[in-house]
């Protein structure tokens, strides 16, 4: 499954501004769907580490 669709003509140009010329002859541009599930899986990689407990340690 790919994670990048045809680009409709009225979006807005996005990614890096060196880049933008590629995207525009392959085609590609982000796909909500797959964007949603990335941050989905992300967070529950972090959900199931412990956290890192922020005080200090006394000596």
């Amino acid at each position: 499954m790919t994670s990048w669709s045809t680009r409709v003509p009225n979006d807005p140009e996005v990614g890096p501004r060196p880049l933008r010329p590629l995207f525009r002859v392959t085609g590609m541009s982000p796909h909500p769907e797959a964007a949603a599930d990335t941050w989905r899986r992300i967070e529950t990689f972090f959900d199931t580490r412990p956290k890192h407990d922020d005080q200090e340690v006394e000596s």
